[in-house]
């Protein structure tokens, strides 16, 4: 049985969990998704761990960004969930800093897919290390955070709504004070984030992903208007 697998991961949120390479590939396809590609391709595996592929998946999405410009990289990262410990860094704008943003980013994106599919039934997980089916999958309650908050009634799913949108007028109004303007999905991310540390989940008790928090609270949430003006003062500037 040939498998991508770091023990040392598994004290993390996917503990064990394992994925069967053709039905990962086979759900890759039925999504039209595209693995960015890891030092070693999954097809040369039976059985990948989940955390060794996201950790693959940081680590590829990473070295692409060290190709890039240093510029480029340091303004593709703007946007993105920056731990405060790290956030002095990117006002500096430290290009390793920004690369490792992206990477990141792109675990917890695949995070939240894997997540989703795992809990709509489309991937079932296997244990790493026997490759026996998880009757009954549960992140390694190692990383489970605080008792979870799970929105029972419509009252409390309006509650976490409105955290949300609060959330994002917060976000909104720190970046512009930057002279950024994050994207809707950035600042969903970023909330879906900040509600796992508080353990603000659905009423599934599942994490909330930024996708479906874009999708149910944030509709008519834009920077884009702070953008715009923001464009057309430095248009103004420039033409003095």
């Amino acid at each position: 049985m040939r498998k991508a697998f770091i023990p040392e991961l598994c004290v993390r949120e996917f503990g064990r969990a394992a994925f069967r390479v053709d039905d990962l590939t086979a759900w890759l396809k039925l999504r039209g998704y595209t693995l960015p590609a890891t030092a070693r391709p999954i097809d040369d595996f039976d059985f990948v761990h989940v955390e060794t592929l996201l950790a693959g998946i940081q680590g590829a999405v990473q070295s692409e960004a060290e190709s890039f410009k240093p510029r480029t990289s340091i303004e593709l990262a703007r946007d993105l969930p920056c731990p405060p410990q790290l956030q002095p860094f990117m006002d500096e704008g430290c290009e390793p800093i920004s690369n490792f943003l992206q990477g990141a980013n792109a675990a917890v994106q695949w995070r939240e897919l894997f997540t989703d599919a795992i809990a709509a039934g489309e991937l079932k997980p296997v244990d790493a290390m026997t490759g026996l089916p998880l009757v009954s999958y549960k992140a390694n309650p190692q990383e489970a955070g605080p008792t979870p908050s799970i929105a029972h009634s419509q009252g409390e799913v309006e509650t976490w709504k409105r955290q949300a949108r609060d959330l994002a007028l917060e976000i909104i109004k720190r970046q512009r004070g930057r002279d950024l303007f994050p994207s809707q999905m950035a600042i969903a991310d970023e909330i879906a984030i900040n509600f796992r540390k508080g353990g603000i989940v659905g009423t599934d008790g599942k994490p909330l992903t930024g996708s479906y928090i874009k999708r149910h609270a944030l509709a008519g949430i834009t920077s884009a208007v702070g953008k715009q003006l923001s464009t057309s003062l430095g248009q103004g500037k420039r033409g003095k």
